[in-house]
């Protein structure tokens, strides 16, 4: 409860002031609703849990190694574990395009994108665990859906990686006005 409780503060102070450059901002806040999303479905875990090894009032230990599951193979732990894992994604991404000649509304559309994928990611992973089915097993329109969302989330940053790499090998001349931030976001 108090992890909870600290992560929600953090979440909402992230929507505070931050000093950051508008896309690392915009990761941030990204990263923390996922974050916060991500102790709501922990907590979603646990009330499963514990209506599967609390029983009329008794303890079932043979539930244990199932409390997790929904149905035949719905894992809630693979949700929780993704959005768990945006407070590094989406910051990571803000960090790589960090000092690149992109203009900062360019580099606010890479960041949403990759948010928006890893986003319903999440969403996906969430409703396909709690309708029992195991990750793998997947129609050809979800299958499609997934990929595209794989391609929204990992995208910028091969747009990041690249450019930070022919950053690297071709640095700009030190008069080059594309290093500076521009105030027309």
């Amino acid at each position: 409860m108090i992890f909870a409780a600290v992560s929600t503060t953090q979440a909402i102070l992230a929507f505070g002031e931050l000093k950051g450059s508008p896309s690392m901002n915009l990761a941030i806040r990204a990263s923390m609703v996922l974050f916060f999303f991500s102790q709501i479905s922990g907590q979603l875990i646990v009330a499963h849990g514990m209506s599967q090894v609390l029983v009329e009032g008794a303890f079932i230990l043979e539930n244990v190694e199932t409390s997790t599951t929904v149905g035949e193979s719905g894992n809630l732990k693979l949700p929780h574990a993704i959005s768990l894992h945006s407070i590094q994604a989406l910051p990571l991404l803000g960090l790589l395009l960090m000092g690149l000649p992109f203009s900062q509304a360019f580099q606010k559309i890479i960041v949403l994108s990759s948010a928006i994928g890893f986003s319903a990611i999440t969403a996906f992973t969430q409703f396909h665990a709690y309708a029992g089915k195991h990750i793998s097993d997947l129609s050809t329109g979800q299958n499609i859906f997934l990929t595209l969302c794989m391609v929204l989330f990992l995208v910028p940053y091969l747009v990041a990686v690249v450019g930070r790499g022919i950053f690297l090998l071709c640095p700009p001349s030190a008069d080059t006005h594309r290093l500076q931030p521009t105030s027309n976001i």
